[in-house]
């Protein structure tokens, strides 16, 4: 029998990061391809199977409607996208520029000193990279392996092992560390490294400034936007680069459709959003909430600023989008909307505080943290309870509250405060005895899969008539179908070469 392949051993992948750089990485959480709208009330229909086509061919990375995009034409468009993010050192775009700053600089030097890297010398690195690959992982793995499963394209990877090459080089040079280069490989990797930054200190980066087309300029020569466009395509996550390249298809497919808007359509368009933001004003519990500005609850529904949502042509197509549905949708599309979502979203609700008590449970897969056997768990919860309760001076749930908080909340004993609406909470049994309970009462420890819930029920809230909350419901069936006409277009009228 074959043997199973391991996986990559977790050294072997830190020591090859280390030699040849970390790839720039997209955020953990990209932001979604649509403006992020509330969730749709029920369920919704299961989408259509994509039908098979043809693979695109090379320079083509999508086609929206029959017309192709060109790769040359989208590293222009990346550029423009990322320019904003240019700003923050820690995210994606800025690290590639940085990147790219640094390789510069090396090779810049590299020609000062006359040290050339040909492809024989990256042929020979390259066999002992994979012969020190083979060895640490036995055999079962070569660098090839390991490349593909970092994600990094093999010309990046080039590039990374011959800037390796050219700091090894240049450090050993007599006129920086010579013949004092330490020969121990760890040291020496530590003083070539050294050797790169003082060159970083010393060169001349501008950013700020310059001609249109620029993108920087290291020690008097440019960083173009085709070069750095070609970078940003090569260096960044994919999940970053997908998603840019699937909103750029949107805005062309909005486009196509006469789906477009000035920034004051933009304006004109959020205005229709007060009636949703004083409805989220008059439903907040918590302070923050209560004091959070309309421009701040724009940023919270749609991701980015307000100044990005008129600045951008993706986000001034989703609004034209939005409201041609807008204007679409009759009294009759309403009142159905509101009638799927009468017992749940738009329902009576309850506001609780819930004491949560976690506690080891043999049937779960895993456990995020060390948790109590149940029986400790159910004393804390009775403990609790029975200071909420006894004695002429029972303690309020405030102060239990801020007495959790100051501890740090843990698994152990943590607590929530929130809105419990009908079918929508994950734990049905608390939901369930959070609406029996009367006003400031509390209830009998709850169990859960792995928990222990203690609530105490402040106050209920009646189900909002349907003319109150008419705005609301209106947007949220145009959030439906602006959702579901991104969706369909992906599916149908996209295609993805990425």
């Amino acid at each position: 029998m074959t043997p199973a392949r391991r996986s990559i051993p977790a050294p072997l992948a830190l020591a090859l990061l280390a030699a040849v750089g970390r790839p720039a990485l997209a955020a953990d959480a990209p932001p979604p391809v649509s403006a992020p709208v509330a969730p749709p009330a029920g369920a919704p229909p299961a989408p259509k199977p994509a039908a098979p086509r043809t693979p695109l061919p090379p320079g083509v990375v999508a086609r929206v409607r029959g017309k192709d995009v060109l790769l040359r034409d989208f590293r222009r468009v990346l550029v423009e996208r990322v320019r904003k993010d240019l700003a923050d050192p820690r995210s994606g775009p800025s690290t590639v520029l940085q990147i790219v700053i640094e390789e510069t600089v090396v090779r810049q030097e590299a020609e000062r000193l006359g040290i050339a890297v040909t492809s024989d010398d990256y042929a020979e690195r390259y066999r002992q990279l994979d012969q020190q690959t083979r060895e640490k992982s036995r055999g079962e793995q070569s660098l090839a392996d390991v490349i593909k499963a970092m994600g990094m394209p093999p010309e990046i990877f080039r590039t990374r092992v011959e800037t390796m090459i050219r700091k090894d080089r240049i450090a050993a040079h007599k006129s920086h560390l010579g013949d004092t280069l330490p020969k121990d490989e760890n040291t020496r990797l530590a003083q070539v490294e050294v050797v790169a930054g003082l060159l970083m200190k010393r060169a001349k980066i501008e950013r700020e400034g310059l001609p249109a087309g620029v993108v920087a300029r290291v020690n008097g020569a440019d960083i173009g936007e085709e070069r750095f466009g070609e970078e940003l395509y090569l260096r960044l996550g994919e999940s970053e680069v997908g998603r840019y390249l699937k909103e750029h298809c949107i805005t062309l497919l909005l486009e196509s459709e006469g789906l477009t808007f000035t920034p004051a359509d933009v304006d004109a368009a959020l205005k229709l959003e007060r009636p949703v933001y004083e409805q989220m004003l008059a439903e907040a519990i918590d302070p923050n909430h209560k004091a959070l500005s309309f421009d701040d609850f724009l940023l919270v529904r749609y991701g980015v600023p307000v100044a990005e949502l008129k600045a951008s042509a993706y986000r001034r197509g989703l609004f034209a989008l939005r409201m041609k549905y807008w204007n679409l949708a009759t009294d009759n599309d309403i009142v159905k909307q509101y009638a799927r979502g009468t017992d749940t979203e738009y329902g009576g609700s309850v506001v609780c505080t819930q004491f949560v008590f976690g506690f080891t449970n043999a049937k779960q897969i895993t456990a995020r943290e060390a948790r109590p056997p149940r029986e400790e768990a159910l004393r804390r919860a009775q403990e609790l309870l029975h200071r909420a309760r006894a004695g002429t001076k029972p303690e309020t749930a405030d102060a239990l509250r801020a007495e959790i908080e100051r501890t740090k909340p843990t698994a152990q004993a943590a607590f929530r405060k929130g809105v419990f609406k009908s079918n929508q909470n994950s734990d049905l049994p608390v939901f369930e005895a959070a609406m029996r309970m009367a006003d400031k009462s509390w209830s009998e420890p709850i169990e859960t899969m792995s928990e222990f819930h203690v609530l105490y029920r402040e106050y209920g809230r009646p189900a909002p008539t349907f003319e109150s909350i008419r705005p609301l419901v209106r947007h949220h069936w145009v959030d439906q179908k602006t959702r579901a006409f991104i969706e369909d277009a992906l599916r149908d009228d996209v295609q993805l070469a990425r």
